[in-house]
């Protein structure tokens, strides 16, 4: 049996969603759009999420001591907490033996020395030269002594930081003797307050 005339035309029509009939497109570009646009969605969204792993990872700073012991706990102790505050992640490098490290998943690079015996050539000093570069390393110095020397030192490594290309973002030298606890402490966190997330 024949169609009536127009049949087919009228069936077509009606198995297209209104939305289709009204834009004049069939089902098969709204389905391949729509597709696209999932494929787009998804593959943004996996492209923020790789950009906040890294932020997350660049987050990070290094401290580096000479020694921790009842003189530097102080100060040791206070970048913990201070760093912390600040939003960062904290690794520890006590300068033992120095040698060269990988410092570029570092946003900054903390170096705390103290005069021991009026002896400028402390392990933080020795490990300083023992790096290759310091290129791209935003690097703030605290340097403290009992009585006197603490500038040449800080200048001192400070020189060394300039000669490696680091970016020296502070530095700061304090005679030690006549300070109480909250003094000390009060050194390193008027430091931390100089980094930027």
């Amino acid at each position: 049996m024949r169609s009536k005339p127009g049949t087919d035309s009228v069936l077509s029509k009606s198995t297209q969603h209104p939305c289709c009939r009204s834009a004049g497109l069939s089902l098969a570009t709204v389905t391949s759009r729509l597709f696209i646009f999932f494929v787009t969605l998804f593959t943004c969204s996996l492209t923020v999420t790789a950009q906040t792993d890294t932020s997350s990872q660049k987050a990070k700073v290094l401290l580096v001591y000479d020694s921790l012991d009842k003189s530097t706990q102080i100060y040791i102790e206070t970048y913990r907490t201070e760093v912390q505050k600040a939003g960062f992640t904290l690794d520890e490098l006590v300068t033992r033996k120095p040698a060269a490290a990988d410092l570029s998943k570092y946003s900054y690079i903390l170096i705390y020395s103290r005069v021991m015996a009026f002896n400028m050539m402390s392990p933080v000093r020795n490990w300083l030269k023992a790096q290759n570069s310091l290129k791209n390393s935003n690097i703030c110095i605290v340097t403290t002594a009992s009585k006197f020397l603490e500038k040449n030192n800080s200048n001192d490594l400070v020189n060394l930081v300039k000669k490696k290309n680091g970016t020296l973002v502070d530095a700061v030298a304090a005679a030690t003797k006549n300070l109480s606890s909250g003094q000390k402490a009060d050194l390193v966190v008027k430091h931390i307050e100089k980094l930027q997330k």
